[in-house]
């Protein structure tokens, strides 16, 4: 099985080269030169994705930490509103 493949790209490349001579070896570097550049591509993309992570990871603690911080400020200040409605209330017994 392995050996059709190796066999069907030389005869697609020997009809090629007869469909349209010489210029079969332009298309054929331009393919040597686009794997490797979409490799590396690929590779520099994975390390910009991965750092925009790491800093959007860190934006989404911030704002968790602050939005608990508001979070217990307004529980505090609710008890505080609360107490001083009972002990309001409470005087007039």
């Amino acid at each position: 099985m392995y050996f059709y493949v190796p066999a069907q790209a030389g005869i697609a490349l020997y009809l090629l080269y007869g469909l349209v001579g010489n210029s079969m070896f332009a298309g054929l570097s331009v393919l040597a030169i686009s794997g490797p550049l979409t490799i590396f591509l690929a590779k520099f993309s994975h390390k910009l994705r991965n750092a925009s992570m790491k800093t959007k990871d860190k934006r989404v603690k911030v704002v968790n930490e602050v939005l608990s911080a508001i979070k217990v400020n307004c529980i505090s200040r609710i008890n505080c509103l609360y107490e001083g409605y009972l002990l309001d209330h409470l005087h007039h017994f």
